[in-house]
């Protein structure tokens, strides 16, 4: 007999049907509620008797879902054979979607925030969604919205689980989310951004509507939809822009979207809003040569500069200090004060340089550290702004620039059109800093950098975590000639990389774990060249580290609780353990068990009980028979229309503890492509030191990769030898949907002096598609014999060109779905070794069916 709670036969009593014998059915509906434990007790039997009873129920469902998409649903009670998947466009009539039809968000207000209920059991017109996998507490289901097979959108879509008896309670998937907003304080007349999911779809599903209603008010007030970046159909889906109008009254606002499907149910979460005017520096101008600057680059007007910066410093008028044409020299550090606007005439004629007496033998070697010059040549902490001018540090000993300071927060910092340079031009010693950075920021928020350009060995390092901050429009060129990344994240949280360009070094864009959650951030429309694959890597995008903290069989837990049996290393004490080793704030994975999949950010922790609160109640709350992962990891982030030209390893998302991420129209060029590798330590003899970082429900969606390897879904590490009950799955529901891969090459290259080759370091063939595991505690080509740890993805509608191997599965991997997938010229389809692997309504085509329009991007 299966367990039963009393709420979920509550749930379902309105509807539920029990068969007794054939011709006769006994109802029983909710007036009979003070007779439970009679209906509890003939339950019973019934279900003694053979009679399947208790309703599945659902966790989690792999969104967005587009009409004729597989996706990935886990939860309980869906191992039965005579299972059946509804689903139901719920404002449509006949339950389906017409794109033709959009709704009227206008004649919906009366729902904000009001959502009816989504019915308990499908209607009658819920279409049948076909089940095409099936593995432990997860089913492989092919979507369905609309009757139309052209219509490819995700719309707002009730799904049930049942046997035709018993449902479980509904899910809704792709309503618009509504996750954050840049920024969270905007003037009126001024652009708002809001990110999150399925704002639109091409031609099938218009813009989104955004709506502003002042706290305490009542009224909405339509925002006219703003264009973006790029008008490709893509970044829209992620990326809402609308207006503020020019007389909007001040005050606090909530915004809300309705995607113009999904009638009342089709409403966005809320975000909160700040409408206040921009502050405006109205204090003094400031003319440095006023104050005795020469700015000819031979004098040293460090004191002229000070005095300058400390009279038009003022919390209530922040001053201007302007730096004519010219080249400004200081000696030591200059430290820009709080509430001051610091402004050159341009980036070429404004130049902050340090001072360095002349010498008739320009160039000779040196390796002595000016010691003047820390932190950094130009320093600052909160609230000031560099414009129109360039910063040079040459040769450079620390930064050229530095925004905060360790273990401190920095807040509402500005770099509008400035170059920073920083060269390391002379014979540096070999225990030399190999990336002093031209610009170096510690923890901060509110931080801008737009159209600005860095150029020495390596570009930007955030060195601890950032929030709500932006990097658009940038140039970042490195020298090449030290191993660096051209930017780096070490923690992110709703944070904007747009629009710029990464030239040499032999790293991209590297975002890091080491310091906070890389959560809820927008990468877009970046192009990354010539990264070298050498002594460190030469990763074109670079996701890195999952910041695990621990993982633990599961004690007891209730809605917003789980206590765990493990607990982390006790703290040391120290500012920077604390800092570092916190658990409010990262993420719990129920990477096993009961509530698989569900992933829910920490409130809090008590060290006493070994509990965890959550900032959201469980959907299915976990039991004993579940393993949490705590981790930063990289959560709900979306990297859309970037770009990779004569680069190394490509995309690479390495043991990051991925987790519902976004990777759209990713543009790779001779390059390795994209990798999902997830980290997985098994082997060590002791327990307390293995760690799984799961990468689980990411979307990979109409990428290019040509002339290069592929798409990569792997588990790196030692892996463990046997399963066990508690072991967590390690790479889980990923999906590859609608990408083109043309002409894979072998790939192979120097890292730490050693040859790298994809395939586990057994072989630099490749396939289009790879599922492959990278057991470092054996020999290549051995530690396959271990349980699986690539388990139910999905590979769907990709077009694979001109590739030796199509697809190739190892044993480490299970589940697989192949589906619909379009082969051309490709010598060997698929090379199965996993489990359980299904290729469904594949298709070949021959010479006569090709056209250069036949991949999905063109």
């Amino acid at each position: 007999m299966r367990r039963c709670r009393h709420d979920a036969l509550l749930r379902i009593l309105p509807t539920l049907r029990f068969p007794l014998r054939r011709g006769c059915r006994l109802d029983i509906s909710m007036n009979m509620k003070p007779h439970l434990g009679v209906l509890l007790a003939a339950v019973g039997l019934l279900a003694l008797a053979g009679e399947t009873w208790a309703a599945p129920e659902i966790a989690h469902v792999t969104e967005p879902a587009c009409n004729g998409e597989v996706i990935v649903i886990t939860g309980e009670g869906l191992d039965s054979d005579k299972l059946r998947v509804k689903a139901a466009y719920l404002p449509a009539g006949d339950g389906s979607f017409d794109p033709q039809k959009l709704d009227e968000p206008e004649k919906l207000f009366d729902a904000i925030e009001h959502r009816p209920e989504v019915p308990g059991v499908p209607p009658e017109h819920a279409l049948d969604c076909r089940i095409l996998g099936r593995g432990e507490r997860y089913l492989q289901v092919q979507m369905r919205s609309s009757r139309h097979v052209w219509a490819r959108a995700p719309v707002t879509t009730a799904l049930w689980v049942g046997d035709g008896h018993a449902w479980s309670r509904p899910y809704l998937v792709n309503r618009p989310q509504a996750q954050w907003l840049s920024p969270r304080r905007q003037a009126p007349g001024e652009v708002v951004r809001i990110f999150g999911r399925t704002f639109s779809w091409g031609w099938n599903l218009g813009h989104a509507q955004a709506y502003l209603r002042k706290v305490g008010d009542t009224q909405l007030i339509a925002l006219p939809y703003a264009g973006q970046h790029h008008e490709d159909g893509h970044t829209e889906r992620w990326c809402h822009a609308a207006w503020l109008p020019d007389g909007i009254e001040p005050g606090e606002y909530n915004v809300f979207l309705h995607g113009r499907h999904g009638g009342p149910w089709g409403w966005s979460d809320p975000l909160r809003l700040t409408v206040a005017a921009e502050p405006f520096a109205n204090g003094p101008v400031v003319n440095v040569k006023d104050l005795g600057a020469k700015g000819d680059g031979l004098t040293d007007d460090t004191a002229a500069l000070e005095s300058a910066l400390k009279k038009a410093a003022n919390p209530e008028q922040p001053g201007v200090v302007f730096l004519p044409a010219g080249v400004y020299a200081v000696s030591r550090t200059l430290t820009l004060p709080e509430h001051v606007v610091v402004r050159g005439e341009s980036v070429e004629q404004s130049t902050i340089t340090n001072f360095r007496p002349q010498s008739l033998t320009p160039g000779v070697a040196t390796d002595k550290a000016n010691r003047p010059f820390r932190p950094a040549l130009v320093h600052g902490m909160n609230d000031f702004v560099l414009q129109d001018l360039t910063v040079r540090f040459m040769p450079a000993t620390t930064p050229a620039l530095q925004i905060g300071q360790d273990m401190q927060y920095v807040e509402n910092v500005t770099l509008y059109r400035v170059r920073i340079e920083a060269r390391q031009d002379y014979s540096l010693a070999q225990q030399h800093d190999y990336t002093i950075k031209p610009v170096v920021i510690y923890n901060s928020r509110n931080l801008r950098m737009i159209r600005c350009e860095t150029f020495g060995p390596g570009g930007v390092g955030c060195d601890r975590k950032l929030e709500d901050c932006q990097f658009s429009q940038n140039r970042f060129l490195t020298d090449r000639r030290w191993r660096g990344s051209g930017f780096k994240f070490w923690g992110a949280e709703r944070c904007i990389f747009e629009d710029n360009l990464l030239q040499g070094d032999t790293r991209g864009l590297v975002m890091q774990t080491h310091f906070g959650v890389n959560y809820r951030n927008f990468i877009a429309g970046n192009r990354v060249e010539r990264t070298t694959l050498g002594g460190n890597a030469g990763e074109t995008y670079l996701v890195e580290g999952a910041g695990v903290l621990y993982e633990s069989p599961v004690a007891t837990a209730s809605a917003d609780t789980i206590s765990t049996t493990q607990w982390p290393t006790a703290h040391t004490g120290s500012s920077f353990a604390e800092f570092h080793q916190k658990i409010p704030g990262r993420f719990a994975v129920i990477a096993r068990g009961r509530g698989l999949g569900q992933w829910r950010r920490i409130a809090a922790a008590d060290d006493a009980t070994k509990t965890l609160t959550v900032e959201r109640p469980w959907r299915v709350v976990p039991d004993e028979s579940s393993t949490v992962v705590v981790m930063n990891g990289l959560i709900d982030t979306v990297f859309v229309n970037n770009e990779e030209v004569d680069c190394a390893k490509g995309l690479y998302i390495y043991g990051a503890g991925a987790i519902n991420n976004i990777v759209d129209r990713h543009i790779a060029d001779r390059g390795l492509g994209i990798t999902l590798m997830t980290h997985d330590e098994r082997q060590d003899n002791d327990p307390a030191k293995h760690s799984t970082s799961p990468d689980f429900f990411n979307r990979i969606c109409n990428c290019r990769v040509t002339d290069g390897g592929g798409f990569f879904l792997s588990v790196g590490g030692r892996l463990p030898f046997t399963d066990d009950a508690h072991l967590p799955l390690a790479n889980f529901g990923n999906r590859v949907l609608h990408n083109e891969v043309q002409r894979t090459r072998p790939f192979n290259g120097a890292q730490y002096d050693a040859m790298w080759r994809a395939g586990g370091g057994f072989s630099d063939l490749l396939a289009a598609v790879n599922l492959i595991p990278m057991d470092l505690g054996r020999q290549p080509g051995q530690g396959l014999d271990g349980p699986a740890r690539m388990v139910g993805n999905v590979v769907q509608d990709n077009y694979l060109v001109q590739c030796p191997f199509g697809v190739g599965i190892s044993k480490r991997a299970a589940g697989t779905l192949l589906y619909r997938n379009v082969y051309q010229w490709v010598n060997t389809l698929l090379i199965d070794k996993g489990t359980g692997t299904q290729a469904l309504d594949d298709e070949i085509r021959d010479d006569q069916q090709y056209t250069p329009e036949r991949g999905p991007i063109r």
